[in-house]
């Protein structure tokens, strides 16, 4: 057994084994990355000696057969050839020196495999009839972030259990993925104010650049371990506090409002959002959450308005459920610039970010502007070889959002004419030839594209 020590270890003197057994659990899993530790280390800690013939050798008996717990033979790096067995009267600080090999215990995760956010997709997807999500929860130390994180982009796909109040993980497949109408930008009171806090920007005190403001963004992530506020806020008395605001919200250039609703998942710069649908309360009801699907039927409950949204969701604002990261603001910055840069090459950037890198055309401009194009002109020659790199950027791919599925009208749409549509093959067929979609002896299906090798 462990000697006794004279210092503050937990009273567990009035504890049953079953309430022994837990505390040791619930030990070694908070220090699961550690490996298997020492009986010694485990009564130095939290009190309870599970060393053979120790006090409590009944709780060590019963994390033996354990499955959450795995045990290992060591060799005693307290063992002494010439030492005599402990009466367990003495003050010694060392543990059992009489055994050449000691038990030592540690966590066992039923998926010990997962080391990271990659492993966990990879099991997941593995499991085609689905995984319990508590089967995954203590697979390593952050997989609750990394699992809610993939529950958020839609990566996974996760079903909530009435009969055990569990959600099971499943795989999601080749995803369909539909781009958001109009662009995304940062909002432009973002640089201002954050230039007006800033004295030292390259402005004397004004609007900083956009790469100021990502800079920023970038030292406070530094600063606040993933806590970035980039513009600080005014109580009552006009003090200035850190709360984030703004990179919260982006602008759209079109009305998000009809083609996605809050509590959906959002891509925005490269990472993924929930459009927020937090009310103003201090606890937020279940109602206001977001669903673990990544899409919704209908709207949010009307009681989330009338307590009145954290958020605005308006014609030209997509609220976001956290903040920007860095990189994602960095990448809708420079989705902004490309966008500028096409249009000061007389290039309109009105069109989607994925239209413009899928149409491969050739540049054969005769007029633009009223001028005409030639070989020496504005638009000739090397001109013509920069709106092609400029149309090739891939900053581009930023410029929307997107969203998982079809968008909210298109949905709408679907549904309130999807009682007009013939069921039977022939009823569709004539529909489709008097719509004009497809000729009269054209079959309704193309045939199957064929892999290219």
């Amino acid at each position: 057994s462990i000697a006794p020590k004279n210092i503050n270890r937990p009273d567990v003197a009035n504890k049953t084994d079953l309430e022994k057994q837990f505390d040791v659990i619930h030990f070694l899993q908070s220090n699961r990355t550690s490996g298997c530790l020492t009986p010694e280390h485990i009564y130095r800690v939290i009190g309870i000696d599970l060393s053979d013939g120790g006090v409590d050798e009944n709780v060590a008996t019963m994390l033996k057969k354990n499955i959450k717990i795995r045990t290992e033979e060591i060799m005693n790096p307290n063992y002494d050839p010439n030492a005599e067995l402990f009466d367990g009267e003495d003050d010694s600080e060392e543990g059992d020196r009489t055994s050449r090999f000691i038990l030592a215990f540690g966590y066992q995760a039923k998926f010990s495999n997962i080391k990271n956010k990659a492993g966990l997709l990879a099991q997941i997807n593995r499991c085609k009839y689905g995984v319990a999500m508590r089967d995954l929860t203590d697979a390593y130390i952050g997989v609750s972030e990394d699992l809610k994180d993939l529950m958020t982009g839609g990566d996974i796909v996760a079903v909530y259990n009435s009969d055990d109040r569990e959600e099971t993980l499943f795989p999601r497949g080749e995803p369909f993925l539909v781009e958001i109408e109009g662009t995304v930008m940062v909002p432009p009171p973002l640089v201002k104010d954050i230039g007006a806090h800033n004295p030292h920007g390259n402005n004397g005190g004004g609007a900083m650049t956009d790469d100021e403001v990502v800079n920023r963004a970038l030292q406070h992530n530094k600063v606040n371990s993933g806590s970035m506020s980039l513009l600080p806020q005014q109580d009552a008395a006009g003090n200035l506090s850190q709360q984030p605001r703004s990179c919260q919200v982006v602008c759209t250039e079109t009305d998000a409002t009809k083609q996605i609703r809050r509590g959906e998942a959002v891509w925005v710069g490269g990472q993924w959002f929930r459009v927020s649908s937090s009310v103003k309360l201090a606890k937020q009801p279940p109602r206001a959450l977001a669903p673990s699907s990544v899409t919704l039927q209908k709207e949010r409950s009307k009681k989330n308005e009338m307590d009145g949204y954290k958020l605005d969701f308006s014609t030209n604002t997509l609220p976001l459920d956290k903040l920007l990261n860095p990189v994602a603001l960095q990448n809708v910055i420079n989705a902004k610039k490309a966008r500028q840069r096409l249009e000061s090459l007389g290039v309109s950037s009105n069109k989607s970010a994925s239209g413009v890198l899928r149409k491969k055309r050739n540049i054969s401009l005769r007029h633009h502007g009223g001028h005409h194009v030639g070989g020496s002109s504005a638009f000739g020659g090397n001109n013509a070889e920069e709106i092609k790199t400029a149309r090739a950027d891939p900053a581009l791919g930023f410029s929307q959002a997107r969203r998982h599925g079809c968008t909210t009208d298109v949905k709408e749409m679907y549904l309130a004419t999807i009682e007009d549509i013939p069921r039977e093959e022939m009823d569709m067929y004539k529909l489709l030839v008097s719509a004009k979609l497809i000729e009269e002896g054209e079959p309704m299906q193309r045939p199957r594209m064929k892999q290219k090798n």
